[in-house]
């Protein structure tokens, strides 16, 4: 039986002390990989960002719970302020009726 993950789309921020030790982004990375498969989830993308956001990822977790506590953690971590959408893939969508 496959497990049914959701898409979540993590908006990010660098707050001052991860502007400051930006070069352990590479470690940042492979704690958020491995906190989103110790939640149950996988990390499918992450890119650096020019904008109002430093780093936008894609994550499919189990459920908004999951969602919240990944979002939680990386606060705590002190590197990122972070918004978390959940999403739909845009193939199941029929403009304008709802759901195909």
């Amino acid at each position: 039986m496959t497990e049914i993950r959701k898409p979540f789309v993590l908006l990010m921020q660098l707050s001052v002390e991860g502007a400051l030790g930006v070069e352990s982004m590479p470690d940042r990375y492979d704690e958020l990989k491995d906190k989103a498969r110790e939640l149950g989830g996988k990390l499918t993308a992450c890119y650096v960002t020019m904008g109002i956001y430093d780093v936008v990822a894609t994550v499919l977790l189990p459920d908004n719970e999951a969602a919240m506590f990944l979002a939680l953690w990386l606060t705590e971590q002190g590197y990122f302020r972070t918004t978390t959408l959940p999403a739909s893939d845009m193939s199941k969508w029929e403009f304008g009726g709802g759901k195909k």
